[in-house]
């Protein structure tokens, strides 16, 4: 589970760059900076879906999810993890 996860973030980190090499830099910019305090204002539902998905992939693997969850960890799948694909969701 865990190679197919970094797999699957790795072809969607390429995807995505191969996306933005089209985009004007000034917009790329301004884009990329909107995102971010769109991210940062979405805060504990944010929040909340790095905790789920912390969860999940305890779960997937078999693993009793540790209570309470750290935070540290809970805002680094946060910030990497802004945007979920709809067809992961419900999978644990």
């Amino acid at each position: 589970m865990e190679a197919w996860f970094a797999n699957h973030c790795h072809e969607q980190r390429e995807r995505v760059e191969g996306l933005l090499v089209q985009v004007d830099a000034k917009e790329r910019k301004l884009t990329r900076a909107a995102a971010m305090r769109e991210l940062e204002e979405a805060g504990s539902a944010a929040d909340s879906t790095g905790r789920d998905d912390r969860a999940c992939a305890f779960t997937d693997v078999g693993l009793r999810v540790p209570e309470p969850l750290d935070p540290a960890l809970v805002e680094q799948v946060r910030k990497s993890v802004a945007v979920a694909s709809s067809s992961m969701r419900g999978s644990c």
